[in-house]
């Protein structure tokens, strides 16, 4: 297998692996002492004050102490605990863009399961074009130890994705083997939490960086939707310059049985001057699936 060209690997996401999503905010009051030692003239002047603006002061005080008391590790930890449906089965189109807009179109199938946190399967099946039909690609992740399989029917042999293939990317595109790993918050090592505004909408600022040293990655930032509780952007940066090398962003985002999904997910590597779009055809949740789909005997069918 030492042999396989690059073009042939199989691309996608899982950021279905960078869905994220934020905690929710519970009111914290705190009694300011020095209140009660006012002279009895600041007292009479205090009384005058409208009970609304009393309300307010309080109100902002405690939105103060919430907001200092999130961190980012326990942002992240609500993405990973997000409910996504126990299973689910979708239809993409992967759009491939090259440097002068040149476009290629593949179609594929994807499938997931969520038993907990610490036990999930993937399992992608291409279609189109000839070339890729029935590459079918696997995620096995139990009690937190997770491997990856790739099969190319032109081999006829299902071959296991190591670390050292981290930066490797898949059929042209623009995902990398990294990319697809299952997304969890203890992997990260992150700094203080931020908030800001994008596009009008309140997001969460969440800048880290992975214990693993095989990450490519020096630093990723994501950019979480406080409404919809999962990125509207993830920026990563190279390990070896520290640039931006990557930038993903979840588009057209629409409720599908009350779990916010995106339409439209678009990878862009900043260097290359490349995307790579998957666009979701459509999405079932929560169906019964087999118990044969996500082995590896399914993987050669």
């Amino acid at each position: 297998m030492k042999n396989i060209s690059v073009k042939n690997y199989f691309t996608l996401t899982t950021i279905i692996t960078l869905q994220l999503f934020i905690l929710s905010f519970m009111p914290v009051f705190a009694e300011n002492s020095e209140t009660q030692s006012v002279s009895a003239a600041s007292a009479a002047g205090d009384a005058q004050q409208p009970a609304e603006a009393v309300a307010a002061e309080i109100k902002t005080g405690a939105a103060a102490v919430t907001a200092a008391a999130i961190t980012s590790e326990e942002v992240l930890q609500k993405v990973e605990d997000r409910y996504v449906g126990k299973t689910s089965k979708a239809a993409m189109k992967m759009i491939l863009i090259d440097s002068t807009s040149g476009e290629k179109e593949r179609s594929l199938t994807i499938y997931r399961q969520k038993i907990d946190n610490a036990n999930l399967n993937n399992f992608q099946h291409f279609h189109s074009p000839s070339d890729m039909m029935n590459t079918t690609f696997l995620i096995n992740e139990k009690d937190g130890s997770q491997e990856k399989f790739i099969y190319l029917p032109s081999f006829k042999k299902i071959r296991k994705i190591v670390s050292k293939d981290n930066n490797v990317r898949y059929v042209s595109s623009d995902f990398s083997y990294e990319d697809l790993d299952n997304f969890h918050a203890a992997d990260y090592i992150c700094e203080k939490l931020k908030e800001e505004k994008l596009d009008g909408e309140d997001v969460y600022i969440v800048e880290c960086n992975k214990k693993s040293p095989d990450s490519q990655y020096s630093k990723f930032i994501f950019k979480i939707s406080k409404e919809k509780e999962l990125p509207l952007v993830a920026l990563l940066h190279d390990k070896k310059s520290g640039s931006l090398i990557k930038q993903i962003e979840n588009k057209k985002l629409k409720k599908v049985k009350n779990i916010w999904t995106p339409f439209e997910v678009e990878i862009k590597d900043v260097k290359n001057s490349s995307a790579t779009k998957l666009v979701l055809e459509k999405i079932e949740y929560d169906l019964n699936l087999s118990a044969d789909t996500f082995t590896q005997r399914n993987m050669e069918k």
